[in-house]
C-alpha cells in the first residue's frame, strides 16, 4: 500500500503543488538564475528556478503566498537601489513577517538539500501564521543554544513588528 504524501507545512493530504524554493517574485527581479540541485550522485547546476512539489494549494496560495508578497514589497522598497559607502538608508520591516519568511526559505532549501528538518518542523505553524513564534526559532549562539531576554525576545528587538533603522556606515542599529 502506497503511503500518500502530505503537505510539508500542514500535513494535509490534498493534491500537492510546486513551491518555488526561492519565491518567484524575487527571482523575477534577479533575471535568469541557476539553481544547485542535489541528485543521488552529485550536486548539479540547472538553468532555472528550483521548485519542490510537496506543498498543498491551500498553503502555497494562501499564507506562503502572503510571505512571498512581503518579500516582493521589501525588494521593491529596499533592495532595488544600490547603496554606496557613506549612504544612509532606513530599512523598515515587520520582524514577525521577516522571521516567518526567512524560516520558510530555510525550510524550503533544507527540504531540497536533504538537511535536517526538525527545527523547521517545529516552526511550520508559525511560518503559516497560525501560532506564535516557537521558543528557539531565532538568535542562537555558536553552540546552537538559544538566548532570549525576559520578554522572550533577543537582541534589540523589543516587540514583534518593531521598526528599525540600519546604519550601514557604522554597522549598527539606531533607535527611532
Amino acid at each position: 500500500m502506497d503511503k500518500k504524501r502530505s503537505c510539508a507545512y500542514c500535513d494535509g493530504t490534498k493534491e500537492l503543488t510546486n513551491e518555488h524554493v526561492i519565491p518567484e517574485c524575487y527571482l523575477k527581479t534577479l533575471g535568469p538564475t541557476i539553481s544547485i540541485v542535489k541528485t543521488p550522485t552529485e550536486d548539479q547546476a540547472i538553468p532555472n528556478a528550483q521548485e519542490i512539489g510537496d506543498v498543498c494549494a491551500v498553503c502555497n496560495n494562501g499564507p506562503l503566498s502572503l510571505l512571498d508578497t512581503y518579500l516582493a514589497s521589501l525588494s521593491q522598497q529596499h533592495f532595488s537601489k544600490i547603496v554606496h559607502p557613506g549612504d544612509r538608508i532606513r530599512f523598515s520591516y515587520d520582524f514577525d513577517q521577516l522571521l516567518r519568511l526567512v524560516l520558510k526559505l530555510g525550510y524550503n532549501v533544507a527540504r531540497t538539500r536533504g538537511w535536517p528538518l526538525a527545527v523547521f518542523r517545529e516552526a511550520r505553524q508559525y511560518i503559516l501564521g497560525k501560532e506564535k513564534c516557537p521558543p528557539g526559532a531565532y538568535s542562537g549562539d555558536v553552540n546552537g543554544r538559544f538566548q532570549r531576554d525576559v520578554n522572550g525576545h533577543s537582541g534589540h528587538v523589543n516587540k514583534v513588528g518593531a521598526q528599525r533603522r540600519w546604519d550601514y556606515n557604522h554597522a549598527r542599529h539606531l533607535r527611532d
